[in-house]
């Protein structure tokens, strides 16, 4: 059994010039939207299950503009990498790409 978490948002803006409104709509889509749907996943992934997230190499960039898309992806990665270790004892396959 396979997840693939795909859901995502980016505006691009300067740190100096993003609203609120910009950095929700990002951080609920990108981030805690991967978070509850893995949340309400977890009881039902069978033992070997793989979970991918989507995610992006500005995680670990620093581009002028991308300073709220590049957090919600990092932040995603480290979830892969807790979830990894939550459910290493029923052998689940968490990453990202």
């Amino acid at each position: 059994m396979c997840f693939f978490l795909n859901a995502g948002t980016a505006t691009f803006a300067p740190i100096a010039t993003v609203t609120e409104a910009d950095f929700d709509a990002q951080f609920n889509t990108n981030v805690k939207g991967h978070f509850f749907t893995l949340q309400k996943l977890m009881p039902h992934l069978a033992d070997g299950s793989s979970v991918i997230f989507t995610s992006s190499g500005v995680a670990t960039g620093a581009a002028v503009g991308t300073g709220v898309y590049s957090a919600t992806k990092g932040a995603l990665n480290k979830i892969a990498h807790i979830a990894l270790n939550e459910l290493a004892e029923k052998k689940v396959r968490v990453q990202y790409c």
